[in-house]
């Protein structure tokens, strides 16, 4: 259905315009006739899509895309770029609708006039059991207890054939028809066909077509990103290979390849338009924002950046101030790690201060010591020197002994002579005139 709260270009195709908007509101019968109106409409999905995606009270409530809000209350809000999330949609409703198809022995007649709808083709019915996260109601299970049957497995075999030998990556596949990387691998190898980028297989897209069939301009000049994610690195299947897609479109846009990570400067996180690119060498210059421009994507001019040579030079104090009130976040967030590195730095600097402050404070108590050793040294008196022993023995131990021996004078045969024994010995040697 369609209301003035969410108009685009797509409400010119609805198989609601014209028709009174009442039973798009209401229950029983009447919602049934609005039902029965949305199932072949065209633009379903993105009928859906601008439910899911605003929060004004019309797109709440009431029929939209054909799903009641009982309905969308199942679903998630699409997080992925718009053609992605239509694409994903589309399964969904088409798997939906297969699933809602009444039973054949049914014999109860229309409530309305309404045309008669059409069971969705064989392809989409099968591929809307691939429905991934995004567009899918966690309670909604497989048909047949989350098995295909031969025939759906047959559909799926041929449409990844085709897909492959038209060049298509596994992540493009796996978009469009939900099975896995090692599903494809198997298919592939049962149909003798070359890994991507072996001889014999389907030709690349150069890097600018590939660009050109994954970006969507939107705005006043800015550009998103429809074609498979890594994580939150855009990624870009070209020339045998993969490349981060905002690196390249940095690259052609500006004629350098980019220095550092690639940021979009615009106020617009997802865009990816080359003018509104910038890397780590244009926000060290301090670049203000990028004005955005309505020029081609790929004109092959490079961007002519405005700079103000004449800056007059800021005190990092002030310059972190100017930095942190940016309104740009790559900016703050730039600021917050210069302060961080500078309160590193301070840190350092203050410790190696006292490290040297330490070391000159240990070489001045080296040289007190060495100053009171001298002093202590020289106040201390001097020691007095042992002069040697002058006495010599006027015997011989042996001859005392001996002496002693033969006069029956008792001297012990170890140790020290007795003095008597000496004197005794001296007195007769005196007396006899005889030396010792």
């Amino acid at each position: 259905m369609t209301t003035t709260a969410v108009r685009d270009e797509w409400t010119l195709h609805a198989a609601c315009a014209g028709h009174n908007q009442a039973p798009f509101f209401s229950d029983g019968a009447l919602q049934i006739v609005a039902l029965a109106i949305c199932r072949p409409c065209p633009v379903r999905a993105e009928c859906l899509y601008d439910a899911l995606t605003h929060e004004t009270p019309s797109a709440r409530y009431g029929i939209w895309g054909g799903l009641t809000s009982r309905d969308r209350q199942a679903l998630r809000r699409p997080s992925h770029p718009r053609e992605v999330a239509l694409r994903r949609l589309r399964i969904y409703l088409a798997r939906h609708d297969a699933d809602r198809q009444p039973p054949v022995e049914r014999t109860d007649p229309p409530m309305t006039a309404a045309a008669p709808t059409t069971p969705p083709p064989a392809a989409e019915a099968l591929a809307a059991q691939a429905a991934t996260e995004d567009a899918q109601p966690a309670s909604r299970a497989r048909p047949n207890g989350g098995r295909y049957t031969p025939e759906q497995r047959a559909v799926f075999e041929r449409r990844t054939v085709e897909l492959l030998r038209a060049g298509a990556s596994y992540s493009e596949i796996t978009a469009e028809l939900g099975i896995t990387s090692p599903t494809i691998v198997r298919i592939r190898r049962q149909a003798g066909l070359p890994a991507s980028g072996r001889t014999g297989a389907p030709p690349s897209r150069s890097k600018a077509e590939a660009l050109a069939l994954h970006i969507e301009q939107y705005g006043d000049g800015h550009a998103r990103w429809t074609g498979p994610m890594a994580g939150r690195m855009a990624q870009l299947h070209a020339e045998h290979g993969r490349f981060n897609a905002r690196r390249v479109v940095f690259e052609e846009h500006h004629g350098r390849p980019p220095v550092g990570r690639v940021r979009s400067n615009c106020g617009e996180q997802a865009c990816i338009a080359g003018a509104h690119l910038i890397d780590n060498i244009l926000r060290d210059a301090q670049h203000p924002a990028v004005a955005c421009h309505s020029t081609p994507l790929f004109e092959g001019t490079s961007l002519a950046v405005t700079t103000t040579s004449s800056a007059p030079p800021l005190p990092t104090k002030d310059l972190l101030q100017w930095a942190e009130e940016h309104s740009d976040s790559s900016v703050q967030a730039l600021a917050a790690r210069v302060r961080e590195g500078l309160t590193d730095l301070r840190l350092r600097y203050e410790a190696a201060h006292e490290l040297t402050a330490i070391a000159r404070k240990k070489e001045e108590l080296e040289a007190q010591l060495t100053a009171l050793a001298a002093r202590e040294a020289a106040l201390a008196p001097p020691k007095k020197k042992r002069k040697p022993s002058s006495h010599t023995r006027d015997y011989v131990p042996a001859t005392v002994r001996a002496w002693a021996a033969e006069n029956g004078i008792d001297c012990p045969g170890r140790g020290q002579i007795p003095k008597a024994v000496l004197d005794a010995w001296r007195a007769a040697h005196q007396q006899a005139g005889t030396p010792s």
